[in-house]
């Protein structure tokens, strides 16, 4: 099958599937900076393939959660939905999202799996008129901690396990997230809008002073990390010093100077026997190039507080301060703009059973930034066209019989609860 300029694989049997999958994953571009995990804080966190099966491929709407495929307003939704539920044994705002997508509310929150025949068994559903030959089903896999295979992305997707018993930064991204995502419209319109624009001053400061031209994203994504170490530094020590005072490791470690500058300079001028103090011109240099790059830090600094102290952030710190305390002092900004995966933190026999895990899509839908926008940024970001796997319209109800024959995954297994339990029994007999 050809979309283009990709050829989608097409399988005809579990057992072609089973033997497709470890080809589609080996298709994931080969940038991968974190092919094992990554560690946070110290602590790793694992490389994992996710799976998405659905019965035909929506195009445009393909990557959308179900929040913006029906256009719906969020706050009018899961504010109605929290007054009539009452939701407060659970422990946080993520777990109240989890809860009303698991119970079918329209939210931000795009269902996903571990488990690959989970994902085959929902690529084979019929669709709402109980036909099974009408659509191709399709797979959609994906790594998380892949490198953003766009230009315009500094920051790597990154997998989130949401465990509030871990000392994990990541556990605050998906808290305010989900706390944003409860706020009124307005609220958070604001507060997406401020960070966007928080975001595009990083970007712009950083590149100034990027090293290498041919891949700016790299500096910049390894000064924003340095930016939130020192900052950290500073908060741990109760601002008991400037900014620019944490800043004197970074400097040491001769971080904005290109590794072959230096010697170019010495050979230049050695060459040309210019008389001068090579050495002092070099250390004048160094010490130039140090102190633009600790302004441009300061001025990151100063963006930062100044959005931190709004009184919109401070109101959705003060939501999330209700129930639980941020692990991190440093609220890393950037990192709420981009969709990450996050296993559920709700415990549910249904979302055992399916394996589940979330794609968080922390977007702000607008007549600039269309949900057509947002799928293709989804997409681009987890490229997942060159590895997806397609089920014939033809084949599903064959292998629908093969999962339940062979391997238990049927309507009983996945939703077992006793409603579904009778219907799977009731079509047995």
């Amino acid at each position: 099958m050809h979309e283009g300029e990709i050829i989608i694989k097409r399988v005809n049997s579990v057992d072609e599937y089973l033997n497709e999958v470890p080809n589609s994953i080996s298709k994931f571009p080969s940038n991968r900076e974190y092919l094992d995990g990554r560690y946070i804080k110290g602590k790793l966190i694992q490389n994992m393939v996710l799976y998405r099966g659905q019965n035909k491929n929506y195009g445009s709407t393909r990557y959308l959660a179900s929040l913006f495929r029906q256009q719906k307003d969020e706050y009018s939704l899961t504010s109605t939905y929290m007054n009539m539920h009452d939701l407060s044994k659970l422990d946080n705002n993520f777990s109240r999202l989890s809860y009303m997508q698991h119970f079918g509310l329209p939210t931000r929150l795009l269902d996903f799996t571990v488990n690959k025949l989970v994902a085959l068994y929902f690529a084979c559903q019929p669709d709402k008129n109980g036909c099974f030959d009408k659509d191709d089903g399709i797979i959609d896999i994906c790594f998380t901690n892949t490198k953003q295979n766009d230009d315009n992305y500094f920051s790597p997707n990154v997998y989130s396990y949401y465990d509030n018993s871990n000392d994990d930064y990541m556990d605050d991204i998906v808290e305010l997230d989900a706390t944003l995502a409860l706020m009124t419209e307005n609220d958070k319109s604001f507060i997406y809008n401020k960070i966007h624009e928080f975001e595009k001053f990083v970007r712009d400061s950083f590149s100034s002073i990027a090293k290498d031209k041919k891949d700016i994203n790299f500096d910049i994504r390894k000064y924003y990390s340095l930016f939130c170490r020192s900052k950290r530094k500073c908060i741990e020590d109760n601002l008991t010093h400037p900014f620019e005072y944490y800043m004197s490791d970074v400097i040491e470690a001769d971080v904005f100077i290109p590794s072959n500058t230096l010697t170019k300079i010495y050979n230049y001028y050695n060459y040309n026997d210019f008389k001068i103090d090579v050495d002092a011109y070099v250390d004048a240099y160094i010490e130039e190039t140090n102190r633009k790059a600790v302004d441009i830090f300061t001025n990151v600094n100063n963006a930062y507080d100044k959005l931190y102290g709004s009184p919109e952030i401070q109101s959705l710190l003060i939501a999330i301060n209700k129930e639980m305390r941020l692990k991190d002092p440093v609220i890393d900004f950037v990192a709420l703009l981009h969709p990450f995966f996050v296993s559920p933190s709700i415990n549910n026999p249904r979302i055992e059973a399916q394996e589940g895990a979330f794609l968080f899509e922390p977007y702000e839908e607008s007549e600039n930034f269309t949900k057509a926008d947002i799928n293709e940024d989804i997409k681009k970001r987890f490229s997942f066209e060159e590895s997806s796997i397609i089920i014939p319209a033809n084949r599903k109800e064959s292998i629908l019989k093969k999962l339940d024959d062979k391997y238990n995954i049927n309507s009983d297994t996945l939703f077992p609860d006793s409603e579904n339990i009778a219907k799977y029994i009731s079509r047995g007999y």
